[in-house]
């Protein structure tokens, strides 16, 4: 099994920062080529405030996608699936996820469990009674899926 490259940086502005870490994976445009099609995937599960540290903070975000557009995507997608009983459109407009994506030059907003087609998928070498699963088109069509969490503690 390979280990995975983490980069860990530190401090207080959120564009130095992302650029500092992507440096030290050998800069954004060894990462993303150009005229893909990018999907960045926050933590956006409730309605909460970007104060609150119940989502990816708004500002990362939007460095992010800011630091993304150097490497001359064709596209980049700002994709959630809120929590069960949560609506995913508005946890990101309260959490500032919105406005900062859009910003920072995003080109879509997508509810990942709002009607998006699904395709069916089998599952190479199954350990349990699950033998497929059915995920949204737009992200097994992705070039590049890029994960902005929040540090969690459960």
């Amino acid at each position: 099994m390979t280990k995975s490259v983490v980069s860990i940086v530190k401090g207080k502005d959120p564009d130095e920062m992302v650029a500092e870490a992507l440096d030290h994976l050998g800069g954004v445009k060894s990462l993303i080529r150009p005229g893909s099609t990018v999907v960045v995937k926050p933590n956006a599960g409730h309605e909460g405030a970007p104060d609150s540290s119940v989502n990816t903070s708004p500002e990362v975000v939007g460095a992010v996608v800011r630091a993304l557009k150097k490497a001359r995507p064709g596209r980049i997608i700002l994709a959630e699936s809120a929590a069960i009983g949560c609506d995913t459109m508005a946890c990101l407009e309260v959490s500032g996820l919105k406005k900062a994506a859009e910003e920072a030059g995003v080109d879509e907003i997508i509810d990942i469990k709002g009607g998006v087609e699904l395709v069916k998928k089998e599952i190479d070498h199954p350990t349990s009674t699950i033998k497929h699963v059915e995920l949204p088109r737009f992200l097994l069509e992705a070039d590049h899926l890029v994960n902005v969490p929040i540090f969690k503690s459960h």
